[in-house]
């Protein structure tokens, strides 16, 4: 009878002792939330949102002109290879002369 109460007692120090271990992970993860929601609300009231980006507009137009341009030139390219492909392999015969 001893003996199951030694066990029993090992078991209620083994769960206090998890126990005390769940409770400071909890408050870590609680203080970690509170420093988030500072640092949200410090952006809020600054006005500057919190997926704001560092490029300028500016900057943004010339990289999306040019990403325009090259589609454009491939295009052009693209088209007129296969417009003399397609005259290599039919040439036109003109019989007037």
């Amino acid at each position: 009878m001893a003996n199951s109460t030694r066990i029993r007692m090992s078991t209620d120090d083994q769960l206090l002792s998890e126990v005390d271990e769940m409770k400071a992970q909890l408050k870590a993860m609680k203080k970690i939330l509170e420093l988030k929601d500072h640092e949200t609300k410090k952006r809020q009231t600054s006005g500057c949102s919190p997926f704001s980006m560092n490029i300028s507009n500016n900057t943004m137009s010339i990289v999306f002109l040019m990403v325009l341009f090259f589609i454009l030139f491939i295009t052009v390219y693209a088209f007129s290879a296969l417009y003399f492909a397609v005259l290599k392999r039919f040439p036109s015969k003109h019989t007037e002369l």
